[in-house]
This record gives structure tokens, C-alpha cells and sequence, in this order.
């Protein structure tokens, strides 16, 4: 990273002039930013415990139990997806405040009211493409239905967790909007929020934000390049009909 006049040259440098002043950025964005990174790991894992613990039994009970209120489920869960964030600021900032959670919990459960429905979306069709022949030979040898599901049907819907655990990783880890409107003291802020302090009113600190940027980018990065033999398969399971 360079300095702001280097950022601002005309024509712009290709590469840093200064790499002693590069290393500097980035070790105090990195020193700013690793307070933080506690609270972000803290909201994304609870998201992620949360969307794995409702998502795919929720998918399951859709896919494969004759609910009598399936179809009003699915077009809740639909609906969610294109309600705008925004839209649903004030009531949620409303409804906490009154059960005393504008804190990292309440962040938690807000991402995942909206994150939830997606996973059941992207899991049902997966669990529709289940093989009903194993649930019922499970039914016959006397299995209880928990008993096949955490069993049979999890550890075989492996790829399909994996992706939705991607998607929660990243809807948990990038959101901006529920910490920013639900958390009062700015010791709870997660990495989005302390980013956001490198802009002010006085100007944009641009080789800080930058640095503490690429520094905010790398856990998602790593666990992408990670997760990625299981994405593709994860998002295609359930496509097609054999």
C-alpha cells in the first residue's frame, strides 16, 4: 500500500515506490482491525451453528414429510428473499430493543432470520432427490425418524451442508447493515463496522482502508478456496432427476 499522495499520482504507480511503507500499513491495519476479530468470529459462528441446526432439518421436514403447511412455508421462506434488508431495519431494531438484544446476540439471530430461509430454499431440493428407499428400509428395521435424520440423512447430505456452511460463513462474516443498526457499544463492533471508521467526515484514510480491506478479505478467501470441492457439487445436488 502507498501513501495518500502516492495513491493520488498522476500517472498512478503500478506497484508500491515504498515497500517499507506497504509492510507499515498493513501491520497497523492489521493491529487496528485484530481487536475486532473476535466479535466477527463470534457473530459468523453463531450464524453458522444456527442456519446448520434449523436449515437442513427444516429442508428435510419439506421435502420429504406430507406437511399441511408446506406450501405456505415455502412462500414464506420465498418471501424473505425479496424483502430488502432495509426494509426491515426499524421493526427488528424496534422488536429487539424490547427484549433487550441489541447486542452480539441479537446481531446473530437477525442475520440468521434471513439467512435461514435461504438455506432451507437451496437444501429442499437436495432432500428431495434423497433416496426415499433408504428412509423406508431405516422405517422397517424400527429407526425413529430423529434417528434417521441425524443417521442416514446428514451424513449423507454432507456436500450440500458444506455449501450452505459457505453461504453462512459469508452472509455471517460480510454483514454490514445488522451490526451497524443493533449494536450500541462499539467494543462489540465486528471487522464491517471497524472498516467503516476509516472513513469519517475529514476524509477516507485509503491506504488503511485498502490494507485493512485485503486483511478483512483473506478468511473468506481461504475458506472459499478450501470449500470449493464441495460448492459446485453442493449447488448441483438435487438438479437432476436419475
Amino acid at each position: 500500500m502507498m501513501t495518500t499522495s502516492e495513491i493520488f499520482r498522476q500517472p498512478p504507480y503500478l506497484f508500491p515506490p515504498s515497500p517499507k511503507e506497504a509492510i507499515t500499513n498493513y501491520s497497523t491495519a492489521f493491529r487496528i482491525l485484530s481487536r475486532y476479530a473476535l466479535n466477527s468470529l463470534i457473530i459468523t459462528f453463531g450464524v453458522m451453528i444456527l442456519v446448520l441446526l434449523l436449515a437442513p432439518a427444516a429442508a428435510f421436514a419439506l421435502a420429504k414429510l406430507k406437511l399441511k403447511l408446506g406450501d405456505i412455508f415455502n412462500f414464506i421462506f420465498v418471501l424473505v428473499q425479496m424483502l430488502p434488508i432495509t426494509a426491515t431495519i426499524i421493526p427488528l431494531y424496534l422488536f429487539f430493543r424490547e427484549f433487550k438484544l441489541t447486542n452480539i446476540l441479537g446481531v446473530i439471530l437477525a442475520i440468521s432470520s434471513f439467512s435461514v430461509p435461504f438455506i432451507v430454499i437451496m437444501l429442499t431440493s437436495y432432500m428431495r432427490a434423497f433416496p426415499v428407499q433408504l428412509i423406508e428400509s431405516a422405517q422397517i428395521d424400527g429407526a425413529s425418524l430423529s434417528r434417521i435424520y441425524w443417521r442416514i440423512v446428514l451424513p449423507l447430505s454432507m456436500p450440500a451442508l458444506t455449501t450452505a456452511s459457505l453461504f453462512a460463513f459469508l452472509q455471517g462474516w460480510g454483514n454490514f447493515v445488522f451490526p451497524l443498526t443493533l449494536l450500541q457499544d462499539d467494543r462489540l463492533y465486528p471487522l464491517s463496522i471497524r472498516l467503516f471508521t476509516f472513513v469519517s467526515e475529514f476524509g477516507v484514510q485509503w491506504n488503511y482502508l485498502m490494507a485493512g480491506s485485503f486483511v478483512y478479505s483473506i478468511p473468506s478467501i481461504i475458506v472459499i478456496l478450501v470449500g470449493s470441492k464441495f460448492l459446485i457439487s453442493g449447488l448441483t445436488a438435487g438438479a437432476f432427476k436419475e
